[in-house]
């Protein structure tokens, strides 16, 4: 089952009271609990909220918020969060244009605590379609070097963690194939594997490189993907690998078949 979940940059409701407010605190038990029933004690109605206590040490929450209907100030409300004995700092603002708000506090954006961005499908696929428009069909394989890198970058990522779980192969491609799509790179799943060979079959059944140009391209045309998940395999499997596609979403089909191999 797959469920999609919004991440909002930004919120336009008209003729609405926005904030963005972002709490640092001890981690503990039932802290956004204890947070969200201030919140819901004083008609104040959560629009988007983000927890983290993932260090185990600070828990940190950021929260967009509608205090439209709410009898108490932003400086009352601070007052009151602050009072919590778990809680460290807040941080608050309001934008200065009514009923938006778009987070200016949280900067930069973190993924596994590493600097992040965030940019949509239609951004990508509009990077890489111009690029094909310019450089030509072969010119866009680029785009399988650079997926190279960051395939083998993740990998190295997260490969400390990987030593410790003590998994079977099969069990790690499985794993960071999910994680790909933690990313919302792709919705991928291992087929078939031989590990004496190197080889396997991945199928691909959404990605940001195909699903925007769905049934519009005559031949396969993930080249970031590919490359991508060449780069995690090699580094596992530590032998050059390639990997190359037989079906493709943006082509027509169904899914995307990738099949990989010792480069040779």
């Amino acid at each position: 089952m797959s469920i999609s979940i919004n991440i909002p940059i930004a919120c336009f409701i008209p003729n609405r009271r926005l904030v963005e407010i972002v709490i640092e605190a001890k981690e503990a038990l039932g802290i956004l609990n204890s947070i969200t029933k201030i919140f819901s004690d004083n008609n104040i109605n959560v629009i988007y909220a983000l927890a983290d206590a993932s260090d185990s040490v600070i828990a940190k929450m950021a929260f967009f918020i509608d205090i439209t209907d709410s009898k108490i100030t932003i400086s009352e409300l601070n007052d009151l969060i602050k009072s919590q004995p778990y809680v460290i700092n807040t941080n608050t603002w309001i934008s200065s244009i009514s009923g938006l708000i778009y987070d200016k506090i949280c900067f930069p954006k973190m993924a596994q605590r590493t600097p992040s961005v965030i940019l949509s499908y239609d951004q990508l696929f509009f990077a890489i379609d111009r690029f094909r428009s310019i450089a030509g069909e072969s010119g866009a394989a680029l785009f399988y070097h650079i997926g190279l890198y960051i395939g083998e970058s993740r990998f190295k990522f997260f490969k400390p963690i990987l030593e410790k779980l003590n998994i079977h192969k099969a069990e790690i491609i499985e794993l960071m194939l999910d994680l790909g799509r933690s990313y919302g790179l792709y919705n991928a799943k291992l087929i078939n594997l031989d590990l004496n060979k190197c080889t396997g079959i991945i199928h691909i059944y959404e990605s940001f490189e195909a699903t925007p140009i769905r049934g519009s391209r005559e031949k396969p045309s993930c080249h970031f993907v590919r490359g991508d998940i060449a780069g995690m395999l090699s580094n596992l499997l530590d032998k050059r690998i390639i990997v190359l596609e037989k079906k493709c979403i943006a082509s027509g089909n169904q899914y995307c078949e990738l099949y990989f191999e010792p480069y040779t």
